[in-house]
């Protein structure tokens, strides 16, 4: 049972370029698509957890300016004192400095997709 298995998954790994119904270039050709196919499905996926992740940064950018507002009306109210009010601006600065490199690597991200494209582009080119 095992060596008819083994057997089956040898036949599977040996199995591509074999079948004798399609000449070499056609098998090229077969592999290119595929290829391209392949290429093509992670640039979108890609793309799309580029844009999850802008979206991410755009809501935690309008949380942030939120908290801001919300602590400088607690001020004014006389809420918080000012020990409290430093160190809330103190909290909602470290947040800001994190959400510019995270801004920074969506900006990376989405220039090393873009460069992706490019070659993809250029070097398969459909005939």
């Amino acid at each position: 049972d095992k060596n008819l298995e083994k057997g089956k998954e040898k036949i599977e790994k040996e199995g591509k370029g074999r079948d004798k119904e399609i000449t070499g270039r056609e098998f090229g050709q077969q592999r290119a698509a595929e290829a391209r196919q392949r290429a093509e499905q992670r640039r979108s996926e890609a793309k799309q957890k580029l844009e999850e992740q802008e979206q991410k940064v755009q809501s935690n950018e309008e949380r942030i300016a939120e908290a801001r507002e919300r602590v400088k009306q607690q001020w004014e109210q006389g809420d918080i004192s000012a020990e409290e009010e430093a160190e809330r601006n103190e909290r909602i600065q470290q947040a800001e400095e994190r959400m510019e490199q995270m801004r920074e690597a969506v900006q990376e991200r989405r220039r090393q997709i873009e460069e992706l494209g490019k070659e993809l582009e250029e070097a398969v080119e459909p005939e």
